[in-house]
Parts: C-alpha cells; structure tokens; sequence
C-alpha cells in the first residue's frame, strides 16, 4: 500500500499483472518483460540456490566449477540488471522492489544485488507465499523432526564455556544447575550473543572475527505489539500488509511498516472479536543503544501513520504497551533478523559469509551466511551445516 496505489498480491499470476497494469499504466510492457524474465530465470535462481549448499566447500574442484559458471552468471545478472533499469523512473515501482527486497532478503536494501532483487520478487511472481503460521509453524516441525531422531532441546540455558579441540565441550547453566555437554561438532549461530566473546576469542578465528565485524548489521527490526478490536480492521485487509510512504528516499524509522495480523479463528492469538496485530519498521539505530524517548517518538510516528492509512484503527486499539514493545525488541535484538551491509558483493551477491571455520568441526548457520536470500537462506545455512556434520 501507498499512499496512491494498492497492490493486491494473490496466488494468481494474472491477478498480480493485472493489479500492476491497472495501477501503473504507464509501465505495463516493462511490467510484462519483467514477469516473463523473472518466469525464465527461476529454474536459474533456484538450480543455483540448491548449488549454494556446499558452495563453501574446501575442494579445488569446487572453486574451480564456480569459476567456470561465473561469466554466465554475470551475463544473467546483467540480463536481470537491464529488466529491472527501465523501472526506476517510476518512484512507486522502485520503491516497492526495494521494500520487497528489504523484507525478503537479510541485506541492507542499497548492497542488494539483481539476483537479490529477483529472488525477492519471484515470491510474487512464482507462486512461493508463507502460509498460514508462516516461519514459526515451520520452527515448531523442525523441533519436532529433531527431537524424533534423538536430538534434545535444552531451553532458558546459559553457556559458560565452550572448548574446541578434537572434540567439542560446552558448560552450560540450566535452572540453577551447571553441566557439561559434549560432540564430535558444534554448529553455532551467528546470532549468538556471545559469538565474540567465546568463539572469536580463540585465536583461530580472529580473521574470521575480523570478517564478521566488517559485514556489520544496518538495519535494526522494531516492532509494536497492539490488541485490536476487529471493528478497527478493514473487512478485507490481508493477514500481511507493506504500507510504504513515498515521503521519504529511505525505507527506515517507520517510511516502510510491515504489518502482521493474526487470524480471526485463531484464539491462541487472540480472544474472539479481537485481533492480535505487529506493526514492525526498520532503525538506523540498534533499540539496544536507542533512548527511550527516541524509541517513543518512532512508536507514535508508527501509530499515526497506520491512523492516516486506516481511520479507525487507533481508536479500536484496547492493548498497548510501547514501553513493554520497546523492552522485547531490546531483549532480542540480538537474535532476530537484522538487515547486514556486506563490505563486497561477489557475482551473486547473496552469500557472502562462510558457513565453514578454521576449526574442522565448527560451523556457522543463521541469517548472515546467505543474507540475500532471507528466512530461506537461515534453512538452508542450517542445512548446508548439518550436511557438514555428518560428511554428506
């Protein structure tokens, strides 16, 4: 939604043309060239996709194969780079690629590269939606896999040490308790908090250390959390919602709102005639080093913004606490989904930290090691580890 379009995205290809031909009438053939483009390239995107597990391997055969394939893959992105070119005289079209970009992707919008762009607009063109529950749905039955093979969770733990040798010690403190757990491997996120602290701290992995500061975050989430009646909920507003204003050049401190509701049937969410809703913008500043004052002054901006766009919203809200909002995205700053700004881009631009380390049994997953392609790259990072793991 802008101020002056709505685009409805729907599961039918000749729905989403024909929304875009009706509100941008002036760019419909570049529109159609896009479509088939993007129609063309996905067998492309995803062979490569599937290629980027194991992209980090070790062996000179690999290099070597990557080598090979560059020049044509430079070629497609340029293919891709001269479809998207003749779309940027329209302010409303390039803004809403760079805000799918920035949702779909783990990169600062202006380090995105064509390959970026197209995964991020193939999910509006190729079918590929989030259902119902979306990435937590798929958490839970990822969990539920693991602990069915034997694998256990330890929860609201705290890891005091962690040893790499041959073989892989960590004391950890649950309820009270300390222990000690063992493996042959370890995989870590590179959401952990005491990434630096720990692992960076041996001395094999200062270069990596060194790498990991340089492709530093650039964007920060915020979200407020909000109750609402459903009278305040347009009749066919969508679960998910892009309101973007065209006020400003950037996409940060509120010009771009990511809105999630939850559904009406869903009582774990919400009671009955009530809705849950998160209204989520991306910070220059991280909330962790932001006053609350500033914090405070984003949320009312954030909360004007959405009474401009749907009257009654704010007069039917019966939950708020911007305090208790600001303090959960404090808490998990540091594990959520920030937006990196990679010092390079490489031929593909989307997976620019290894997943590999200097240690032969730690490895690195999460939303750094393929930024460019978003939550799907968080799962394959973590595929890509655990096929590591276990010599696959």
């Amino acid at each position: 939604m802008f101020p002056d379009h709505r685009i409805d995205i729907t599961s039918r290809i000749e729905h989403i043309l024909a929304e875009f031909r009706r509100e941008f009438e002036g760019d419909t053939v570049a529109i159609g060239l896009l479509s088939e483009t993007l129609e063309k390239k996905h067998d492309l995107l995803s062979k490569e996709l599937r290629d980027l597990t194991g992209r980090h391997s070790r062996s000179l055969r690999d290099g070597t194969r990557f080598l090979l394939r560059a020049p044509a893959l430079i070629w497609h992105r340029m293919a891709l780079s001269r479809k998207l070119k003749p779309l940027q005289h329209n302010r409303s079209l390039q803004r809403m690629i760079d805000a799918a970009t920035l949702l779909f992707s783990n990169l600062d919008v202006s380090h995105a590269t064509p390959f970026v762009r197209a995964h991020a607009l193939t999910l509006f063109f190729t079918r590929q939606f989030y259902f119902a529950g979306g990435k937590h749905r798929v958490i839970d039955r990822l969990k539920d896999i693991f602990t069915e093979s034997g694998g256990s969770i330890v929860e609201g733990c705290t890891i005091l040490r962690l040893e790499m040798k041959d073989t892989i010690s960590v004391d950890i403190a649950v309820n009270d308790e300390n222990r000690t757990v063992g493996g042959r491997s370890i995989i870590v996120s590179e959401k952990w908090e005491k990434m630096k602290s720990l692992l960076f701290a041996d001395s094999r992995f200062r270069r990596l250390g060194r790498r990991y500061d340089a492709f530093g975050p650039a964007l920060y989430p915020f979200t407020l959390h909000i109750g609402v009646n459903d009278s305040g909920i347009p009749e066919k507003m969508g679960g998910h919602v892009i309101l973007i204003s065209e006020d400003d050049e950037t996409l940060t401190n509120g010009n771009l709102l990511f809105i999630e509701l939850s559904h009406p049937t869903d009582a774990s969410m919400a009671p009955s005639g009530r809705r849950a809703v998160s209204i989520s913008a991306f910070l220059d500043e991280s909330p962790l080093r932001s006053s609350s004052a500033a914090l405070q002054a984003i949320s009312r901006d954030m909360l004007m913004r959405m009474e401009r766009t749907f009257p009654f919203f704010n007069e039917n809200i019966d939950h708020l606490n911007i305090e208790g909002s600001i303090d959960i995205s404090r808490q998990y700053q540091e594990v959520i989904c920030m937006r990196y700004s990679p010092p390079r881009r490489g031929v593909l631009g989307i997976s620019p930290f290894p997943c590999t380390t200097p240690a032969a049994n730690v490895f690195l997953t999460g939303g750094m090691t393929l930024a460019g392609l978003g939550f799907t790259g968080e799962v394959l990072s973590g595929i890509e580890a655990a096929q590591h793991v276990i010599g696959a």
